[in-house]
């Protein structure tokens, strides 16, 4: 196949030009790639793929996550998958745009209190994250949560707030344990 596509390419490439022919050259990059892993590790079975394979590149895509060039084609040339490989191995986790996109708003959701409330947070939030614009990031946060991002970030600061209030110290079991420990390593 890969020998086919290099033959095609040599005859049509002298008319190929601007997004042809960047197009052409990611095509033939990506079969290279694919046909040069093939033949360094064995062929991959698809089994094998929806094993170890799915953790590798699950944990690829949680390495790059705030690298707003993370995409699926970003993951396909770095493992020397086909797009089709890719897409029916994160089938039963809903796709492998919708995978990124998710992880990366659970990563937003999880940083909600610490980005505060001054204006562009949002902004920020969504650039710390790996989208590529706070307009898609809002419409995906909004999608997923049922809120406007803004409003869970105050939301997010009044709980960090009133939770800090409602706990004392002393009903606090875990500094009250280690206030313990302390005066026990002291001697006191």
């Amino acid at each position: 196949m890969l020998r086919e596509h290099l033959l095609s390419l040599a005859k049509v490439a002298p008319r190929l030009g601007g997004p042809d022919g960047k197009l052409a050259t990611e095509v033939g990059a990506v079969l290279i790639s694919a046909g040069l892993s093939a033949a360094v590790t064995g062929q991959a079975s698809e089994a094998d793929l929806l094993g170890t394979g799915v953790q590798a590149i699950q944990g690829f895509i949680e390495k790059h996550l705030v690298d707003e060039n993370l995409t699926p084609e970003m993951v396909m040339r770095h493992f020397g998958l086909s797009r089709s490989a890719l897409y029916r191995t994160f089938e039963p986790l809903g796709g492998v745009a919708d995978y990124i996109r998710d992880r990366r708003l659970n990563r937003a959701f999880l940083r909600l209190s610490s980005v505060g409330t001054n204006r562009g947070v949002v902004a920020k939030l969504a650039y710390m994250n790996g989208f590529s614009n706070e307009a898609a990031f809002s419409r995906a946060f909004r999608q997923r949560y049922g809120m406007n991002a803004r409003e869970a970030i105050i939301e997010a600061g009044r709980r960090a707030a009133s939770k800090s209030d409602i706990v004392e110290a002393d009903q606090n079991w875990m500094q009250a344990w280690l206030k313990g420990l302390n005066a026990a390593g002291t001697g006191a």
